[in-house]
């Protein structure tokens, strides 16, 4: 299965940013994938998750761009998308993953955490960015890449089939 998003483009986030996530949902907020995993974004997933919550009261909470929670609750596979086209400070979020993956853990202790990045494939397959690619997945990091389709309007192209593959970890 493909997906397609677009949209206008733009510097800021919610021009940039959500077409490229909109590109990766596969399914809405809320409903079930591959018959084993309930898609949540954003606060949803907090809200779901709430009973077993064991983080510091008052702690900073994340609300994930996407989590694909299995039925039973056991297992978490949290998306993060970044989305860069040109420089900026977005790619030194990337760094911030392993900490990131640490406190989703120490929040949901018992539950199978696993972190992925969603990264625009022109920007960040590049020498640049090879060591810290590279440092990610020694953290069990995993990378997923969108490809664009076109420039203007943004249009992207998310191959769901890397989705399934980490998924079945």
């Amino acid at each position: 299965m493909r997906n397609r998003g677009t949209g206008a483009g733009g510097y800021k986030t919610n021009a940039s940013g959500k077409p490229f996530e909109d590109a990766v949902r596969v399914v809405p907020n809320g409903q079930t994938y591959n018959e084993e995993f309930t898609y949540f974004e954003q606060n949803s997933f907090n809200i779901h998750m709430k009973d077993l919550y064991k983080g510091t009261p008052g702690s900073k909470d994340f609300r994930p761009d996407g989590a694909y929670v299995s039925g039973d609750r056991r297992r978490v596979f949290i998306l993060e998308c970044k989305n860069q086209s040109c420089a900026g400070s977005v790619d030194e979020k990337l760094l911030t993953g392993p900490t990131k993956v640490e406190l989703y853990r120490n929040k949901y202790p018992g539950v199978d955490i696993h972190f992925a990045f969603v990264l625009r494939e022109a920007w960040f397959k590049k020498v640049a960015y090879v060591e810290w690619l590279d440092i990610l997945k020694k953290h069990g990091i995993a990378i997923l890449w969108v490809k664009d389709v076109n420039v203007s309007p943004e249009c992207y192209d998310f191959d769901s089939t890397q989705l399934d593959a980490w998924l079945k970890q």
